[in-house]
């Protein structure tokens, strides 16, 4: 649940009470509604439980745990929701997590895969219980108001939730600790979350108080609210009794937002600040008398091969031995599986390794990889998608892949990767020595199946049926390839079992409650090592399948996991934890020092879990999935905005169906300088291939200086060389209506969308311009429609996985590139009243600087020209230094130009170049207290910019060049802080603040100026 709750649609608006730009696209969750999917609604007395084929079973079991929960639930947290919460079933990606929100609705999605092997409860005999008490925590939560909040909720509806006001740490730490108090099963106490207390307290890198609200990059990164959250929650129901919890919420609920600290002092009578330092010594005292046992019996020592931290995991010998390939990735570095070249043991111990990791393949992270018997192929499982990349929209699956090696560099190898499998959901793939077959795991709803195919991905088959409740992991074939050993949940134990290659079971090497996993091959054959959390702390053991005896291998104070032995027998690798993350470890691999433990063997034949069945009560309806239910809109926003140089007033409300196929915004606007007014209606309809919206946007567009230039001094006459005039801003009423579709090309990559729209568009002029004006310019304001047609295509690999992936730790956006092209076409015919073109390019790309952490040189290309009859109002504006979108949207006609003013320069056709260096300063990670305010850090950017605009119709009356002239061209450069902050706790969105400094250096701008804007410069 790794962002189990939303932040509803304008909460962040509610927070800062001002909005940057009317009209911003608002982001919205992708419809669950996918082409082919037909959906039913199951009715219970609290839950409406949304599902598509093949769910059914689920979405019983569901809503039987739905009203099994509520019943514990809300007399626990003192609250009783009106009307239904909505749960939505989606299996269309392997990835497990689920969210939840209460605005505009409550409602909870529930992604239909089991728990990973690296998370505690991945053993759980019922994680679907598990998740669900989790978010609807979540829910009772957000949905808890009281005193004078509560009858805000009656006017302005669900937007009045002081949970969304709540830190990241007690709004996940209360939702941890319900779906442990409630289930046993739960983060709190299982040994993963203890290893990770116990490692932070140990090595004195507990996170600051401040750190917990403001998602920092530093490990356990997006794990902390979770475990440090939900363990001092914990520690807050044991000490002051679990109905403090509820009351917290309900007296929060009353005062003032961000005031949790006068509640606190109400419940606890303490600070949060003071509990938490409680806490912690608490925990010092704990795990100090802990190590010390430990150290008793003697901690095993062991040589770091790495020192990175984060998560470094699935170490593979290649099959010569010389190469220790595994995945890593830290808060600075992009994932990326890596090689260390290890030099061969000796009789006098283990010699250091060679040389630093080699760059295997880039981009990527695996949970276990595989070599192929001759070392010329490694074997990965990725997220990926179906035969169609417009279904990458939709569906986010693992698949196979083979990247073979060609060739082995200094520092990298080269490798050319082949996709052997398609929508097969499958991973963890392991190559049997003998080159015939490869072992893997295929992942289904509520369980996964072990299956085997031959190595060019052909021939997938089960090996073993798959059962209701039954959860493979990490096959393992023998040395001699006629043994496979695997991990397997059943009946709440993960346990390790040894399997011949038809799937038959030939001995259960554990049977217990401790979580055994990673099992791995020593040479020989004859032992099986593997991870167990038995003792409550992760350790290696061993088993003898010879002797049938058992050995604990290591004794650590942090965990060990997932142990890997050379080809030689000589040494052992794993992955060690430390409060900096996973790192590799090497020790030798010496059976004679390893300590026995008692072993019974256990029979082979063990039931599976029931399979589900059952069902519904006679009142519970089912029936086909109705969209209208939850349209209506449930909320309304007042806010005040800033657009450039005049502000307004905003009422907004929206509306969504419970699977997002039906969305839409209403906006009204009134404009205080000029007593304008404006407004915006928005629809959407996700429910085919390609996404129709359909919008309406009618809002005053200023324009600076359009029709007024000085006077020369000393001159006189009638022309407008002589016209003696003030400058004045000019405004028009912009309306504008368009429909259309957006979507991926099925020959096309992931990385592009294309949209085609009908637009129409009419703009009347507000400002009242002196008639002798328009008359010495023989101009007069055009009341224009247009009509027609626009297209637009992006391309853009900012922020996707692999080689163009973002790191933790950022400045931004430090690699990829994005392209968006955008043409309109208008004409009479359509029943516009002019013809018109427009085209418009906007290129930018990111370079990261070799071996310099997060320098990155960026570069922007932005073209726009129009064509067709005249229009007074230019097509293109130029000036200022706003802030921009990150990724570029088609059509976009304002080109930003730092050291001038705004709409300097205009023109119907522009053109404008930017260079950019951009170099860290400092990674504050600072907040204060429980102020809602998070200080990420700053970096410093060198820019220049170079820009001009020409051609239109005022070009041989004003000052605007008529074409491209090089001496006519505008040039800035300067420099800027950009500073980087979160408001609102974790859950707001990161706020780029520029302060910068930037010289016209060629042009007529504003000479050295200082400026502050919001956003990103490209």
């Amino acid at each position: 649940m790794a962002a189990s709750a939303r932040v509803p649609v304008g909460v962040l608006c509610l927070l800062l009470s001002v909005s940057f730009l009317p009209g911003a696209a608002r982001a919205t969750a992708r419809s669950e509604a996918l082409p082919g999917y037909h959906w039913r609604t199951l009715e219970t007395p609290h839950f409406s439980v949304h599902y598509h084929q093949e769910e059914e079973l689920m979405a019983r079991r569901v809503a039987e745990l739905g009203e099994e929960i509520y019943t514990e639930l809300t007399p626990f947290m003192k609250w009783t929701p009106r009307g239904k919460t909505q749960v939505v079933l989606v299996n269309n990606r392997d990835d497990f997590n689920a969210w939840s929100t209460t605005v505009p609705f409550r409602e909870m999605k529930i992604f239909l895969v089991p728990p990973p092997t690296t998370m505690d409860f991945d053993s759980s005999d019922d994680w679907l219980r598990l998740t669900l008490f989790h978010e609807y925590t979540h829910i009772l939560h957000l949905d808890t108001v009281d005193g004078i909040p509560k009858y805000l909720r009656y006017f302005f509806g669900s937007i009045v939730s002081y949970g969304f006001f709540s830190p990241t740490w007690y709004l996940e730490g209360l939702a941890t600790y319900g779906e442990t108090r409630f289930t046993g099963e739960g983060r709190i106490g299982a040994p993963l979350t203890e290893m990770v207390l116990r490692s932070a307290i140990l090595d004195l890198k507990i996170p600051t108080f401040d750190k917990l609200g403001g998602e920092s990059p530093d490990w356990p990164w997006g794990q902390t609210p979770y475990l440090f959250g939900g363990a001092f929650v914990d520690y807050l129901a044991q000490t002051y009794g679990p109905e403090k919890l509820a009351e917290f919420n309900h007296t929060y609920s009353k005062g003032m937002p961000y005031g949790l600290n006068s509640a606190a002092i109400k419940v606890f009578k303490k600070e949060f600040p003071l509990l938490w330092n409680e806490w912690r010594q608490s925990l010092q005292k704990k795990y100090e008398a802990q190590y010390q046992a430990l150290a008793g019996e003697g901690i095993t020592a062991s040589e770091p091969l790495s020192f990175t931290g984060y998560v470094t995991m699935g170490p593979r010998f290649s099959p010569d031995g010389r190469w220790l390939a595994f995945s890593t990735r830290d808060a600075d570095h992009y994932p990326a599986i890596e090689a260390l070249n290890m030099t061969a043991s000796s009789a006098t111990g283990l010699k250091p390794v060679a040389h630093k990791p080699v760059l295997l393949i880039p981009g990527r992270n695996a949970y276990t990889l595989s070599w192929s018997p001759d070392g010329k192929t490694v074997y990965i499982s990725r997220t990926t998608n179906p035969d169609s990349a417009l279904a990458e929209n939709f569906f986010r699956y693992y698949d196979l892949f083979a990247y073979r090696i060609q060739k082995e560099k200094k520092h990298s190898f080269r490798v050319k990767p082949e996709r052997l499998a398609r929508q097969a959901r499958l991973s963890q793939v392991d190559a049997s020595p003998d080159g015939s077959l490869l072992a893997g795991v295929v992942q289904q709803m509520d369980r996964t199946e072990l299956v085997v195919l031959s190595p060019d991905g052909a021939g997938l088959k089960p090996l073993v049926p798959a059962e209701p409740g039954v959860r493979w992991a990490t096959p393992r074939f023998s040395p001699d390839s006629q043994r496979i050993a695997a991990s397997v949940v059943r009946a709440g134990n993960r346990d390790i079992v040894i399997l011949d290659r038809e799937g038959r079971e030939i001995q259960r090497v554990t049977s217990d409650p401790g979580s055994d996993r990673d099992p791995c091959w020593s040479p020989d054959g004859r032992y099986l090592l593997f991870t167990s959390a038995r003792t409550g702390i992760y350790n290696l053991y061993a088993f003898d399948t010879e002797a049938n005896a058992l050995y604990r291998v290591t004794n650590v104070a942090g965990g060990a996991f997932q142990p890997e032995v050379s080809p030689d027998g000589a040494s052992l690798v794993f992955i060690s934890y430390s409060s900096a993350g996973y790192d590799l470890h090497r020790m030798a691999f010496d059976p004679a020092g390893w300590k026995p433990l008692p072993w019974e063997e256990a029979p082979i034949e063990v039931s599976a879990s029931e399979p589900l069945q059952g069902s519904a009560p006679a009142d519970w309806k089912d029936h086909g999935y109705r969209p209208f239910k939850t349209l209506l809109p449930r909320f309304w926003l007042l806010s005040y905005g800033l657009y450039y140089d005049f502000s307004f007033i905003s009422a907004e409300t929206m509306g969504t169906d419970a699977l997002n196929q039906h969305t839409y915004v209403l906006d009204y606007f009134y404009v205080l300088p000029g007593a304008y007014s404006g407004a915006q209606a928005a629809y959407s309809y996700d429910r085919v291939w390609a996404e129709f919206t359909a919008s309406y946007y009618r809002f005053p567009v200023y324009y600076h200086d359009i029709l007024f230039a000085p006077t020369p001094t000393g001159t006189g006459g009638i022309g407008p060389e002589h016209l003696e005039v003030a400058e004045r801003d000019y405004y028009e009423m912009e309306q504008i209506a368009s429909a259309g579709f957006t979507g991926t090309p099925r020959i096309l990559s992931q990385a592009l969308r294309a949209g085609v729209f009908y637009h129409w568009e009419q703009r009347d002029p507000l400002s009242q311009i002196p008639e002798e004006v328009t008359e010495a310019l023989e101009l007069r304001p055009q009341n224009a429609k247009l009509v027609g047609v626009e297209a637009g295509l992006v391309y853009s690999t900012i922020g996707s996985t692999g080689r163009r992936g973002a790191t933790v730790r950022n400045l931004g956006v430090e690699s990829g590139r994005s392209l968006a092209v955008g043409y309109e076409f208008y004409r009479r015919a359509l029943g516009g009243d002019l013809d018109r073109e427009v085209v418009t390019v906007d290129y930018r790309e990111y370079v990261p600087i070799p071996k310099l952490l997060h320098h990155v040189l960026a570069w922007r290309v932005h073209y726009g020209k129009a064509w067709g009859d005249d229009r007074v109002v230019p097509t293109f504006r130029m000036g200022g230094g706003y802030g921009d979108l990150l990724i570029p949207e088609p059509g976009t006609r304002f080109f930003s130009l730092r050291g001038f003013g705004f709409d300097d320069f205009w023109g119907e056709e522009a053109a404008a170049a930017y260079l950019e260096y951009r170099l860290p300063l400092t990674w504050a990670e600072h907040g204060w207290g429980l102020v809602p305010i998070y200080y990420s850090g700053a970096h410093l950017t060198l820019f220049s910019d170079a820009g001009m605009a020409w051609g239109g119709v005022l070009s041989d009356r004003l000052d605007n060049p008529k074409g491209f002239n090089s001496e006519e061209l505008n040039l800035g450069a300067g420099g800027e802080i950009d500073f980087r902050l979160r408001l609102g706790y974790g859950l707001g969105s990161e706020m780029i603040w520029r302060l910068g400094y930037a010289q016209d250096v060629q042009g007529e701008g504003l000479g050295g100026t200082l400026f502050t804007s919001l956003g990103v410069s490209f």
